[in-house]
């Protein structure tokens, strides 16, 4: 199975956002839909977020929570600035990582012909379903926050909150999908791994494959994709824990802070499904990563045992392994996604993130108690 098969519809819509010169199958319209997918970068995720970031600074009274006082105000300013940085961020690897983008997908194809033709068995491509149901995920949390949303907007503000509210789900919707098919990499990484422990333990090496070059063949990969999408993965971090933080706070004050009725209960839910799926990104980057660092570290363990058999030195030599080698390289190597290098994202950094959030919401009111009294 291909590449651009397990990937699914993550990479048809990266042919929109990160990769437009992604080459088109036939000739037939070729040039028109590679110059549409440019138009669409230019015009929706770079003008319009401009656009929208000068909006922001020139009309800094401008709120879409219902609550104009200076705390709320701030973090209204803040979070609409984030979400515009965040289609910058995605910019970022369309335009400055394109090249190597392009390799990763060149390389981990290639990658992925080889291995088929060494090992029968085979990556189940029912593993990368519900990776095709992500992003329709995304979309369904992100529309619903805003139309639940909606409902609040004055007539008056209508045609232009419409407007601003659509590119904010747009906006929004492409950074989601953007990190996403970046983890959805490590995910087929890791399912290619399994099936190479497996056959190890197994025995199910012929004498012709070399398990030093496929190692040296899935670190070169894995450092292409830490070059390439390090910054992106840790500006989501960053991203979705303040979205975490400001829809906690603007939530738990419109629920305890005024009397329950239809409409502060919508704003409750507007705010919970906001909740929620800044909750579901910073889940599935801490799932992901943890276990894609968790499966690297299992392999090397099923490698270290087979130094118990007596048996070993034959299959070292036959299947061309230098066991010391593999594990001083991947441990010195930390073959885990690191945030710019600077720390690992394993399964704890989601319970850490909220933690943190839950600790900024608790100060965020003590604040806004705050301001309520002096005012």
């Amino acid at each position: 199975m291909s590449l651009e098969q397990l990937l699914g519809v993550h990479l048809t819509l990266q042919k929109w956002i990160t990769i437009p010169n992604y080459p088109v199958k036939g000739k037939a319209f070729s040039k028109i839909i590679l110059i549409l997918r440019f138009i669409v970068i230019i015009l929706f995720f770079n003008i319009v977020v401009f656009h929208d970031i000068y909006i922001l600074f020139t009309q800094p009274n401008y709120n879409f929570f219902g609550d104009q006082t200076t705390l709320s105000l701030a973090l209204s300013e803040m979070n609409g600035l984030f979400i515009k940085i965040s289609v910058l961020a995605t910019q970022y690897v369309t335009f400055f990582k394109n090249k190597s983008h392009r390799k990763i997908i060149k390389d981990f194809s290639e990658f992925i012909d080889e291995f088929d033709g060494l090992f029968s068995n085979r990556v189940k491509y029912s593993c990368f379903r519900l990776g095709n149901v992500e992003p329709i995920l995304v979309i369904a949390f992100t529309f619903l926050s805003h139309i639940s949303y909606s409902f609040h907007i004055p007539k008056e503000l209508r045609s232009y909150t419409g407007i601003w509210m659509f590119y904010a789900v747009l906006h929004r919707t492409i950074s989601d999908l953007t990190v996403l098919y970046i983890l959805n990499y490590l995910r087929i990484y890791q399912n290619y791994i399994g099936i190479l422990m497996w056959n190890i333990e197994r025995r199910k090496i012929g004498r012709n494959i070399s398990i030093s070059d496929l190692f040296q063949k899935f670190q070169n990969i894995l450092n292409l994709f830490k070059i390439t999408f390090s910054f992106v993965i840790n500006f989501n971090l960053i991203h979705h824990f303040f979205e975490g933080t400001i829809a906690s706070y603007f939530g738990i004050y419109r629920f305890f802070g005024h009397a329950l009725d239809s409409t502060q209960f919508n704003y409750t839910l507007t705010f919970t499904l906001w909740i929620f799926r800044s909750a579901f990104i910073l889940y599935k980057i801490s799932l992901i990563c943890g276990d894609f660092s968790q499966q690297n570290k299992k392999l090397i363990r099923s490698i270290d045992k087979l130094t118990d058999k007596k048996d070993f030195m034959v299959l070292e030599r036959s299947i061309g392994i230098n066991v010391n080698q593999i594990i001083l390289k991947n441990f010195h190597d930390n073959p885990s996604v690191t945030a710019l290098n600077t720390y690992s994202i394993d399964h704890m950094i989601f319970f850490t993130i909220f933690s943190s959030i839950a600790s900024n919401v608790f100060i965020l009111l003590q604040f806004k108690m705050i301001e309520d009294d002096d005012s």
